[in-house]
């Protein structure tokens, strides 16, 4: 169970672990300390955390388990003494004398039975959080690396030249996308894959308030890039890191984050059609995807973990399945509807808002005559009749708005129907075909509704128009 080698003898670089307080930050390189040799590493994980999950889904998609040797030790996801101190100790291996938690594993290097063990291993004055993911170094007795995103870039090609051609080749941080990749990485990891923690453990209502709308606007600006790109992946054609770091926040969205974190101004599955099939996609079409997914430890983690949060530990059933199936492989049918009912939702809107300015406006009373001598000048202050004439007049004006937005829609269900009697002529399989009639249809009578309701609306408008000349 026990390593062998030390680092004595070993020059490390001055970064790599700056003292008791500080993290691991060690890369695998040629020329360093830490050199790529099969057999030599080993990852700490666990299965419920989504920065652990994103160092361990590289290691499969660069199968670094089969080439590079890199084997995987899992922490239970819970109990997890709070907070992290030598004597209330933190995350739990498997025991062999004891229940095992299915999914975890013992500590295969030491059989330690708490990682905080693993972290006084490699220094024993450590202070800080005893955190997975950790890369451990087998040859020198000590830890590489405990930064999830340090390991996320490190892992990609640290071990390129032990791999097969084909398999050194895939990239996820290819030049040509870098400069997108780190801008939008950037924006991901403030607003999304962290934002959800700053909202789910806000101490009070207006923090929660603050961090809420941050997730949903990252999520929404995510939706628009990955129909930007027309898919399969969040930038296209390519897999790329953006991908791995998405994934694994939101495949915990739906499940976890919207009950426990309170994240819930929409959900992945009824909010979000192009990420949803993305997710879709990822899951069941990329094995070590799903393969490095595993539900019961993520909700049990989140649910008997904080319980500050939920403190009767109480896990909910659903939602149910935790990914949908039906992944619509051509991208245009999962678009076609997408376009037309977003304009459909901001025309319903508008509607709404020009009822509500209209119904509840009293009528003006005559206007009063007025002295000819002295009429208004320029910088007087309007009357009430005045003002309620303009009110009506600034209605009446969205109103025309709100018509001509109708044509427009209208013009473009009937032109959405000409696709589809197009894409039966190229013989799309009937229930692909069903499922586009059904959602084109569905936009064709929500437009026919709200015609319904504009021709309503302008009685009233045309009423309270009348009343204010």
């Amino acid at each position: 169970m026990s390593t062998k080698g030390s680092t004595s003898d070993m020059t490390f670089p001055p970064d790599w672990h700056t003292g008791p307080d500080d993290s691991f930050h060690g890369k695998i390189t040629k020329d360093g300390p830490f050199q790529p040799e099969k057999d030599r590493y080993h990852l700490y994980i666990g299965l419920f955390c989504p920065f652990a999950h994103r160092a361990n889904l590289v290691r499969k998609l660069k199968q670094l388990d089969k080439y590079a040797g890199i084997d995987i030790s899992i922490v239970k996801p819970y109990p997890k003494d709070e907070p992290d101190t030598p004597s209330k100790p933190g995350w739990r291996f498997n025991l062999k004398e004891e229940s095992q938690y299915e999914g975890a594993t013992e500590d295969k290097l030491f059989g330690y039975r708490y990682m905080n063990e693993v972290y006084f291993r490699a220094d024993k004055s450590y202070k800080g959080k005893y955190t997975v993911p950790a890369l451990w170094d087998k040859k020198l007795n000590t830890m590489v690396n405990n930064e999830s995103a340090e390991l996320l870039r490190d892992l990609q090609t640290a071990f390129d030249e032990l791999l097969p051609k084909d398999v050194a080749e895939v990239t996820l941080y290819p030049k040509e996308l870098q400069g997108e990749i780190d801008t939008v990485a950037g924006w991901m990891s403030d607003h999304l894959n962290t934002g959800v923690y700053k909202a789910g453990f806000a101490p009070n209502q207006e923090v929660y308030n603050k961090n809420l709308p941050t997730v949903f606007a990252a999520l929404n600006k995510l939706e628009k890039l990955t129909k930007h790109h027309g898919g399969p992946y969040i930038l296209g054609a390519k897999m790329t890191e953006l991908d791995v770091r998405a994934y694994a926040t939101i495949v915990r969205f739906d499940t976890v984050y919207v009950q426990h974190f309170k994240c819930n101004l929409g959900m992945i599955r009824y909010s979000y059609p192009v990420l949803h099939n993305w997710l879709k996609g990822t899951y069941f079409n990329e094995e070590a995807y799903r393969e490095t997914t595993d539900f019961r430890h993520i909700k049990e983690n989140y649910t008997k973990s904080h319980l500050d949060i939920n403190p009767k530990g109480v896990t909910p059933m659903g939602p149910w399945p935790e990914v949908e199936e039906g992944y619509e492989k051509d991208w245009n049918l999962i678009l076609l509807a997408h376009d037309l009912n977003d304009q459909l939702q901001k025309a319903i809107l508008e509607a709404q808002n020009l009822t509500t300015l209209a119904k509840p406006t009293p009528r003006p009373s005559t206007p009063p005559p007025r002295d000819p001598l002295f009429q208004r000048t320029k910088d007087a202050p309007l009357s009430d009749y005045e003002k309620r004439a303009k009110a009506y007049n600034a209605i009446v004006a969205r109103y025309q708005r709100v018509q001509i937005n109708l044509r427009v829609l209208q013009e473009k269900v009937a032109s959405y129907r000409e696709d589809v009697r197009g894409l039966e002529a190229r013989f799309v399989p009937a229930r692909k075909m069903k499922k586009v009639k059904h959602d084109v249809e569905a936009v064709g009578n929500a437009a026919g509704n709200l015609e319904e309701g504009v021709v309503r609306l302008g009685v009233e408008v045309g009423e309270a128009r009348r009343a204010a000349m």
